[in-house]
């Protein structure tokens, strides 16, 4: 009896608390090897989501293994449906190993350290010239580290595979829209585990989705878009809504949250003092210096903070800053504005009224109740949506949709072959859901004095009044 072949992909067997198995090629290994990518055990997936769920503490390098093991499973079952060539499957198996490998340390918190513009106005220093020019996003850096890290680059031509075409699906920016849409679109790959990763690890139940459903139903339209069988309309449903329920529970959690802001005030600071990398150009400098590079991750952030929260004065604004975040004393709220609310591009009348108060008053509300402006932690976060846009737009809104954006939101496929957005059948929940937005606004104070937290309380209250 003659020996079956053995199968590349099972060169080596890990096991993962989410996925049980999951298989790796010589290749696979090779790059999971190299010190680029072993800095992401250093990352911590949720950041400091960890000081209010205990458990939460996976790294980048397990999740970026879980979407691996999800793209194989997806790119599997196209390639025996011959929707995919091996070759293929190999280059996207590669890419969704290597998507996250450009995080910074505790991730979009450095990342977008510079996207509130008000916060650079405030509390800047009056240093002359322009604003330090802002660091690149993640999806930039790692296609950078992908194309000039030598120990990528080296495993990748080896293997005949050009760096900057693996570097081209990370960005979505792959003249094959298929390929983008596997790791970014409603229904992308990399969303699939975070949701189930992340809700393990936290102890919460809203992300644990029909996983298997979904991938086994996965498949490409006429016009080689990503879709999904009708016949799992349910499962990508509660796909979606779990993804709200997610971030109302973990990411948005108000005292999660209250750290985050924490943290990113106290990064701006030390910034400020000349303690962190100035600009993008020096992050980028950095990702192409051989072994600095390797020391980018979560520590290196907390023995900067560790060494502050010690040698700065005690009365100094970054001093508390720095002692809160490493003693776990979280910010107090203060203030808070949220509301669901439909999309039509308005913003509910107390949320403007708060969020314009809170610009124009700040300063004088923190000297009257004797609280450091730097100790005044505000947070918008992003709308949470069901999806990009919904059924109910204008026809200005729907002109200015683009076709890549189309592409992105899910794509039931019929028995007949035809395809349509989910949002537009009106039996689904999502019809109706995905005209919606979570819209908030808070404002937090690192203060110990009960008296200052109170007069802040009152003073914070009196802006929502008409």
């Amino acid at each position: 009896m003659a020996k079956s072949k053995p199968d590349e992909y099972r060169h080596k067997v890990i096991t993962d608390p989410v996925h049980g198995d999951i298989g790796l090629s010589q290749l696979e290994v090779d790059l999971i090897n190299t010190q680029s990518f072993q800095r992401l055990r250093r990352l911590k997936q949720l950041g400091l989501a960890t000081l209010v769920y205990p458990s939460a503490s996976h790294s980048r390098f397990s999740h970026s293994l879980g979407v691996f093991h999800i793209m194989s499973r997806a790119i599997d079952l196209m390639v025996r449906r011959d929707k995919f060539i091996p070759a293929e499957q190999r280059e996207l198996r590669i890419a969704a190993l290597l998507h996250d490998i450009g995080h910074y340390p505790y991730s979009h918190l450095v990342e977008k350290l510079d996207r509130d513009p008000y916060r650079r106005a405030l509390l800047r220093s009056n240093r002359r010239g322009k604003p330090p020019r802002a660091y690149p996003d993640h999806e930039k850096l790692s296609a950078m580290i992908v194309t000039v890290r030598k120990d990528i680059t080296s495993v990748l031509n080896a293997a005949s595979i050009d760096p900057a075409d693996i570097a081209s699906i990370i960005r979505g920016q792959h003249s094959q829209t298929r390929y983008n849409q596997l790791i970014h679109s409603t229904l992308d790959l990399d969303r699939m585990d975070y949701l189930v990763r992340d809700a393990m690890a936290t102890g919460v139940p809203y992300g644990r989705i029909d996983l298997h459903y979904l991938l086994s139903n996965l498949d490409l339209d006429s016009d080689d878009n990503l879709v999904l069988h009708s016949k799992a309309e349910t499962a990508v449903e509660h796909f979606i809504v779990a993804r709200y329920f997610m971030s109302k529970a973990v990411y948005l959690h108000k005292t999660v949250f209250a750290f985050e802001a924490l943290m990113r005030q106290t990064l701006f600071l030390l910034r400020e003092q000349g303690e962190l990398w100035k600009s993008g150009t020096d992050i980028e400098k950095l990702v192409k210096h051989r072994k600095e590079f390797l020391t980018f991750h979560d520590g290196r952030i907390d023995s900067i903070i560790e060494a502050q929260a010690d040698g700065q004065p005690r009365a100094s604004a970054l001093g508390r800053l720095c002692r809160a975040l490493r003693d776990r004393k979280p910010p107090r709220l203060v203030g808070e504005v949220s509301s669901l609310t439909g999309k039509d591009g308005s913003r509910p009348v107390e949320l403007i009224r708060f969020v314009t108060r809170r610009g124009d008053h700040l300063k004088e509300v923190a000297k009257e109740c004797g609280i450091p402006i730097e100790c005044w932690l505000w947070e918008d976060p992003k709308d949470v949506a069901f999806e990009k846009f919904g059924p109910l737009m204008s026809m200005a809104e729907a002109a200015s949709v683009s076709p890549q954006e189309s592409s992105e939101l899910v794509h039931l496929l019929d028995k007949t072959g035809k395809t349509a957005p989910l949002i537009d059948k009106p039996s689904s929940i999502l019809h109706h859901l995905s005209s919606l937005r979570l819209q908030m606004a808070r404002l937090y104070v690192v203060e110990e004095d009960k008296a200052k937290i109170t007069k802040a309380e009152r003073a914070v209250k009196a802006w929502l009044k008409p």
